[in-house]
């Protein structure tokens, strides 16, 4: 307790706030209800209106292009801290007392967090609670700067008044809850490659894992040794869903029409269509091309076949027809070619369609060449042999075993094989390989941070089960200040 925890009473009763702060704001009070909230992470202002739109309000409007976009992030680093707060105090109270609105939307990984938490031992009965009484869990991106993160806490003590605070990173968090189903059943795997190439799969690990956080902001892939991250080994790669909608953007304005201020219709279209381009096969003529060039070969050009082609046409919501929302146009194929149909740029009798073909995969490729943008900086492949490198040699086997690909942009088509496939011949040949990729890699880091903050309601950690998480509380706080506070979260 005199680390981890706190010595009062109340502590191990008092509720549970878990606040996911990425690119999209989940939040969710332990209890009875297990009410969730998701809202985008924003403020917006419609251009000649003085109405302003916070979190869950953007929703309401149909053509977001109009829309000028306040964010209170930058690199993962919460910056704008005014913003920050009127996104919290929108979602907070509607959190803690407030059920959820009707038809909002209840996400699948609720069911699994819920499970996490009763494996925990945690929650307790109420489904309404007050920040005064509430212990709020917050994650955040590794490496905060001290003078932020003391200003987070200000905010959470004196502006919201919650009782106690818990703050770990997203991809620690992670790690919690991938540890702890490896030590209920380390033989199960997750779907898709598990990437043995052959080789004897060994059992999951309860004790080490390399998270792979591909998020909003930012990739991060973080090796953890029983719960806490291993620092010196953290590397940072500055591509994320936003960089990847931003050029996704560039690419289809330069050719087509101008999409720079359609950053919602481009990045559903975005998580649509993309996918990574697939390893070539071995032993064939194209074997000795890269990925993307493999791929620029069998699917780009108008003379290939629908099966193998990579074109397709994303069509524009059309809000005076009441078509609010994007959706992929079914192409015809010719009958005597097998090729796909394109529809004419100047046929008056569809609906305009943004063209993706290169596009397609070759927005997601960033992620393996970040050089194709001016990027000095290695690949995800080489990132994670960084990570592995700068740790102890024993545990390098044991990390390469237990790779987990987290965050919203590690949902993109073909992400897994591919990694995999360019992992393999970087690993030592005696070494096994498995990178996992959750069912719903979104939510996982939000699910994990549940998870923790619900073990701790039951003060118990080790044994596979997630560590304590260090907590303040606003005594704490008032009687010894922000330094004490950065001092107690610093082993992450």
């Amino acid at each position: 307790d005199a680390y981890f925890g706190c010595g009062q009473w109340w502590f191990y009763m008092s509720p549970r706030m878990v606040l996911s702060n990425g690119g999209i704001l989940r939040c969710w009070v332990l209890g009875k209800a297990q009410a969730v909230s998701f809202s985008p992470k924003r403020k917006a202002q419609q251009r000649g209106n003085l109405d302003t739109f916070v979190a869950d309000q953007i929703g309401m409007i149909k053509n977001q292009g109009t829309l000028t976009f306040t964010r209170p992030c930058e690199r993962g680093i919460v910056t704008n801290w005014p913003c920050q707060i009127d996104v919290w105090r929108r979602l907070v109270p509607q959190a803690l007392s407030q059920p959820l609105p009707t038809g909002h939307h209840t996400h699948a990984g609720v069911a699994a967090a819920a499970a996490g938490v009763a494996a925990a031992g945690g929650g307790g009965g109420r489904s309404t609670a007050a920040p005064q009484t509430t212990t709020l869990l917050v994650t955040s991106a590794p490496f905060t700067p001290d003078a932020l993160t003391s200003y987070l806490d200000e905010i959470v003590f004196e502006e919201f008044g919650f009782a106690a605070l818990q703050r770990l990173p997203a991809p620690t968090a992670a790690a919690a809850l991938y540890q702890h189903q490896a030590s209920i059943n380390p033989s199960a795997d997750t779907e898709g490659v598990a990437g043995g190439g052959g080789r004897q799969q060994l059992p999951r690990s309860s004790l080490c894992c390399l998270v792979v956080d591909v998020g909003f902001s930012a990739t991060y892939a973080v090796p953890t040794v029983r719960g806490r991250a291993v620092q010196p080994a953290v590397r940072r790669l500055n591509i994320g869903g936003r960089l990847l909608t931003a050029y996704t953007q560039e690419s289809l304005s330069y050719r087509q029409y101008n999409m720079m201020d359609e950053v919602a219709v481009v990045n559903k279209a975005k998580e649509h269509l993309c996918y990574v381009a697939p390893p070539p096969p071995p032993f064939s003529p194209s074997s000795r091309l890269s990925a993307f060039e493999a791929e620029v070969e069998r699917s780009v050009g108008a003379t290939k076949r629908a099966k193998e082609s990579a074109y397709a046409e994303w069509v524009l919501p059309d809000y005076s027809a009441g078509n609010e929302e994007g959706h992929r146009r079914d192409l015809p194929i010719d009958d005597f070619t097998g090729c796909f149909k394109r529809t004419r740029k100047n046929d008056e009798s569809k609906a305009q369609a943004l063209r993706f073909e290169v596009e397609r995969f070759g927005v997601p490729e960033l992620l393996f060449s970040p050089t194709d943008i001016g990027l000095e900086q290695a690949g995800l492949h080489e990132l994670i042999m960084e990570a592995v490198a700068a740790c102890d040699s024993a545990l390098q086997p044991i990390l390469f075993n237990n790779i987990l690909l987290t965050g919203g942009s590690a949902k993109v088509k073909g992400l897994q094989r591919r990694l995999t496939a360019e992992l393999r011949p970087l690993v030592p040949d005696h070494m096994p390989l498995r990178v996992s990729l959750p069912p719903d890699p979104e939510t996982f880091n939000w699910r994990g941070a549940a998870f923790v903050a619900a073990a701790s309601c039951s003060n118990r950690g080790g044994g596979g089960k997630p560590p304590l998480v260090p907590t303040v509380t606003k005594a704490e706080y008032e009687e010894q200040g922000a330094d004490y506070s950065n001092a107690r979260f610093r082993d992450w």
